[in-house]
């Protein structure tokens, strides 16, 4: 996700370097020089340095972006305050003129606060210590933005659930958005059900099964403030949401985009993962349908998406009947070709129309999910990690006997 971007305003003059050439070094006035000298002016959100400096760190918070304000409302933990610590000793030390000591550190999740404008942090990537200047357009960042990992962050053998998470490296939660659902494999950490049930909605509103689902999502969207908090228990952790399957929700509804625009605001990378049953594979028809549904929900949503060939252990042995390596990357074609077999001679024309439409876009690939081979399961998590970017500012393993120091009693500020 992106944060906004520190701005800088500019101000420039050329009258400095006029003055040189028309009467040389010499017989400029030092006044004149002072007044007309370019000054470079930055601001955070429209505040100032300055003023950032003097800012409490209730203040701080309210202008951050959402993930480093859920990081402060949380509390800095002994390590990132011992740091600050190390910053500051290194700059109040520093001969006046010159740049403080560098001070390396393995934080590479720290979120860059004022007071660490000036100094000279050593971001460790994984091999080396990167030296890095902070400066006042690095507010609101975090380090490991300006220290690239020595190489990807590995994330253990592939699989993923409650059975396999630990391998994986990463703690996962299951969040349910199916007011419906009535079993689940594992028990949601965050369940819609505590705030709306779709059982209470068809018996006391009188609703059907498919106005009670969209009631019960519009309800869940005027009440985000009640999933943020919920989700707040959660932070930096990997989230899989289960969503409800009816496709109008994604095509004729804008409910779950407003939903992800709201995670985006909380500062989530969000990846939409689109499940289409195998069992469309033998009936072209129904996996035209299929391609127009997943083609739909990646419009309507705006989010990173990959699309998944689900149950594909259901198909057993039919498997390789089906030729499915043309349903992974869909060859428009020839699946008209098989579509017109099917179908009566007044339908080609408009197999030949959705045809085009699916070729012009070249939106929709398909990745074979088998719930029970751990290296299909690796592979979707793969795609789905290259979508977010996961792990581009997970700390490398910091060395036992590295310790950043503890911090002095009431020195620093930001959310003791």
């Amino acid at each position: 996700m992106s944060r906004p971007v520190p701005t800088a305003s500019i101000t420039t003059s050329a009258s400095i370097a006029a003055a040189i050439k028309s009467l040389g070094a010499d017989e400029i006035d030092a006044e004149t020089i002072k007044k007309n000298r370019s000054f470079r002016k930055f601001s955070y959100r429209g505040v100032d340095l300055e003023q950032l400096l003097d800012m409490s760190s209730e203040q701080l918070t309210e202008i951050v972006h959402a993930r480093a304000r859920r990081r402060f409302q949380r509390g800095l933990k002994r390590k990132p305050m011992g740091l600050i610590k190390k910053l500051r000793k290194a700059k109040k030390d520093a001969v006046d003129g010159e740049k403080p000591e560098t001070v390396k550190t393995h934080l590479r999740n720290m979120i860059i606060v004022p007071e660490m404008v000036g100094s000279v942090v050593g971001v460790y990537n994984g091999k080396v210590f990167n030296q890095i200047e902070i400066k006042a357009e690095m507010i609101g960042h975090y380090l490991a933005e300006f220290s690239i990992t020595y190489k990807p962050v590995g994330h253990g053998r592939p699989g993923i659930g409650a059975s396999s998470s630990s391998n994986i490296n990463r703690s996962i939660h299951l969040v349910n958005l199916d007011p419906a659902a009535e079993h689940f494999e594992y028990k949601p950490s965050i369940d819609i059900r505590d705030l709306i049930t779709l059982e209470d909605v068809v018996s006391e509103l009188q609703y059907g099964p498919n106005g009670g689902l969209v009631y019960c999502l519009e309800y869940l969207c005027n009440n985000m403030d009640w999933l943020e908090d919920q989700i707040n228990s959660f932070e930096d952790d990997y989230l899989i949401i289960d969503c409800p399957g009816q496709i109008e929700l994604y095509t004729h509804f804008p409910i779950m985009r407003q939903i992800v625009a709201s995670l985006d605001k909380m500062g989530y990378r969000t990846c939409g993962v689109y499940l289409l049953d195998s069992q469309f594979v033998q009936d072209v028809s129904k996996f035209f349908s299929g391609v127009m549904s997943a083609m739909s929900a990646m419009v309507q949503l705006e989010v990173p998406h990959i699309n998944v060939l689900s149950k594909m252990d259901l198909l057993g042995d039919k498997a390789e009947s089906f030729e499915l390596e043309r349903y992974f990357n869909p060859d428009p074609t020839l699946l008209m070709e098989d579509a017109n077999k099917e179908t009566s001679p007044k339908l080609h024309a408009l197999n030949r129309a959705l045809v085009q439409l699916i070729e012009e876009f070249n939106m929709v690939s398909f990745i074979p999910l088998n719930i029970q081979d751990e290296d299909s399961v690796g592979l979707v998590l793969s795609h789905i990690d290259n979508a977010i970017q996961y792990g581009e500012d997970v700390e490398p393993k910091e060395p036992k006997d590295m310790d950043e120091g503890d911090p002095d009693e009431g020195e620093f500020d930001y959310m003791e």
